[in-house]
């Protein structure tokens, strides 16, 4: 990096180690430049601080939760993965079992194009069809997955949208009200992309007593 830059690699001080803290010549180690300076003092602690955070977020349960789902998507389950899903998500297990031998056999699905989460939420979604209600321990367990974030940087953005939304003038405001704000706020992509025209047509279309705009 100082190569690619034109920067000035500085010369490394030598500091010789005090003998009171370790009389061992094997333990004692003097670094020789300053990239292996950079290496002990900067490049090793950080590797050690990115391991252990991804131990800590994708520790054995984890990895186990998303084997399980990744088979029941696939269709490859086995009676450990139903134990596993009914416990983590607090499902029936009889109820799943028969959902799962039902889902296996159903002919209108097909794992060419089944492959993601996302695919088969569709799938059980589809308007007017009641997959949804069928399957609904599955269709759970689904909606569930996909909302446990990967990371705490969608929570931190969150909680400081939420600073933004209520303030000290909007300390009486109430929790749907607050959800649906948070939500257009945090979502704003989305939202500049709902076309007015169609929310207009759906207006009109209802009963007056559904027409008040909940926010």
């Amino acid at each position: 990096m100082c190569n690619d830059n034109d920067i000035l690699i500085p010369d490394l001080k030598r500091r010789r180690v005090s003998s009171k803290i370790d009389e061992s010549h094997k333990t004692q180690h003097i670094m020789k430049n300053k990239e292996e300076e950079m290496k002990i003092s900067v490049f090793f602690p950080m590797l050690d601080i990115m391991i252990s955070d991804i131990e800590i977020r994708f520790n054995q349960e984890a990895i186990n939760m998303i084997k399980c789902v990744a088979r029941l998507i696939k269709q490859e389950f086995t009676n450990d993965d139903l134990i596993n899903l009914s416990n983590i998500f607090g499902v029936d297990f009889n109820d799943l079992d028969a959902e799962i031998r039902l889902l296996k056999s159903n002919c209108s699905i097909s794992k060419d194009n089944i492959n993601t989460c996302d695919d088969l939420i569709k799938w059980l979604a589809d308007y007017g069809i009641g997959r949804d209600i069928i399957f609904q321990n599955i269709f759970k367990i689904l909606k569930e997955f996909v909302t446990i974030p990967v990371t705490s940087c969608s929570c931190k953005i969150t909680f400081s949208k939420l600073s933004f939304i209520k303030t000290k003038l909007r300390s009486t405001m109430q929790q749907d009200r607050l959800d649906a704000l948070l939500t257009i706020s945090i979502e704003q992509e989305s939202a500049y992309n709902i076309n007015i025209d169609d929310v207009i047509e759906h207006f009109k279309i209802l009963k007056p007593v559904n027409r008040r705009t909940e926010l």
